[in-house]
């Protein structure tokens, strides 16, 4: 072990071999603390060369030590099957388009928290824009995205026993208000975007959401057989079981309502597709599955906005307008959560519109006075 010098200045300077090689020293007013620094940094340094010989993992860089993390991951006792295959596909998605390309070629044991901050910025920094959107306002990914890169990012780390604290900006930290989503606001502009649909599949696949609330994967799952006379019987999603679970009865259906107009669109359909009561009610080109369009499907909704001359929408949207303009007619938000199969009414809510200049127009919020009972003396 070497010891510490004294310099010059009277401080005390000590030397040290990293576990990369590299020579580094660092100065201390005392002899004691210097030594005991020493001391630390050689240990630091053995457990350090220790823990990678054990795991054979040095050479590994972040895109090599990532698709590692992903292939082995293993489900635990506090994850639903649902939600680990959620978590994968997250992880997936933030390891592909983000880590990857940015510091894959970083070596696993070379990642610090400098790095992982350059990282952050540059993911918050990012343009984003749906499919068929113009993003020119320049907007960003949001900060829930730039935490779920660092999360991501920390867990291949630590796969390989390795932890790496970063503090996040105040920015980052600060979790987004969730806003009313964009809807189409009245029954005109509703009837007016389905006759702007070109795609005969690509509209019955938007009345099922405008009209019955649903999302897509549970359009892509629907068959005939679930079409009743005045309902419609949600059971699967096309991911396997419905996004909203009930502790009672894991295998409960849901029920959405089959308002006139949506069962004559769905009426012509089954006459032009001929469908039977276990075909799928939606299929592109009569045999390609919803869901291989997923990626497409808000162009497309996109383009029937601007030819009905309405506010651009995404598909999920659709579902949006559903929402908002049955909580506009007065349904209470109990009954719609259980319409639109959430699991917590605090989701339901944001659909809810607070504007008093709206509520105001509401013929319930009028007292039913004569006029003559109004005179003030």
């Amino acid at each position: 072990m070497s010891k510490p010098q004294q310099l010059p200045s009277g401080a005390w300077r000590i030397r040290w071999t990293n576990v990369e090689g590299k020579r580094q020293s660092d100065t201390f007013a005392t002899f004691d603390l210097a030594r005991t620094a020493l001391r630390n940094r050689e240990v630091e340094t053995d457990q350090e060369r220790e823990r990678r010989e054990r795991l054979g993992t040095g050479a590994l860089t972040i895109a090599e030590a990532g698709e590692h993390f992903l292939t082995n991951r293993k489900p635990d006792a506090n994850n639903t099957e649902r939600r680990f295959k959620e978590r994968g596909a997250s992880h997936r998605r933030n390891f592909d388009r983000h880590i990857k390309p940015h510091v894959g070629d970083v070596k696993l044991y070379d990642v610090t928290p400098a790095v992982m901050r350059r990282l952050l910025e540059l993911v918050a920094s990012t343009k984003t824009a749906r499919p068929g959107e113009k993003n020119a306002d320049g907007r960003t990914l949001s900060s829930s995205t730039v935490r779920s890169v660092k999360s991501t990012l920390s867990q291949i780390m630590k796969s390989f026993d390795i932890v790496v604290q970063v503090v996040l900006s105040p920015s980052l930290k600060q979790k987004r208000r969730r806003s009313r989503p964009k809807a189409l606001q009245s029954i005109e502009e509703v009837r007016a975007l389905l006759e702007a649909c070109r795609d005969p599949w690509f509209k019955v696949a938007a009345a099922l959401a405008i009209h019955a609330g649903m999302r897509l994967g549970e359009i892509a799952s629907l068959r005939w057989r679930h079409i009743g006379d005045t309902t419609i019987t949600i059971e699967t999603s096309w991911e396997g079981p419905l996004k909203a679970r009930y502790e009672d009865d894991e295998d409960a259906a849901r029920i959405a309502p089959l308002s006139p107009e949506l069962a004559a669109i769905l009426e012509a359909w089954r006459e032009v597709t001929n469908g039977g009561a276990d075909d799928r009610v939606v299929l592109v080109g009569g045999k390609r599955a919803l869901v291989e369009h997923k990626d497409d499907m808000a162009s497309k909704t996109r383009s029937a906005c601007k030819r009905a001359s309405v506010t651009p929408l995404t598909f999920h949207a659709l579902r949006a307008t559903y929402a908002t303009l049955v909580a506009d007619a007065g349904l209470p938000v109990s009954k719609l959560s259980a319409l639109l199969g959430h699991a917590d009414v605090k989701t339901t809510a944001i659909y809810i519109r607070p504007e008093s200049s709206h509520a105001a127009l509401d013929p319930r919020a009028m007292l039913g006075l004569r006029a003559d009972d109004a005179t003030v003396n």
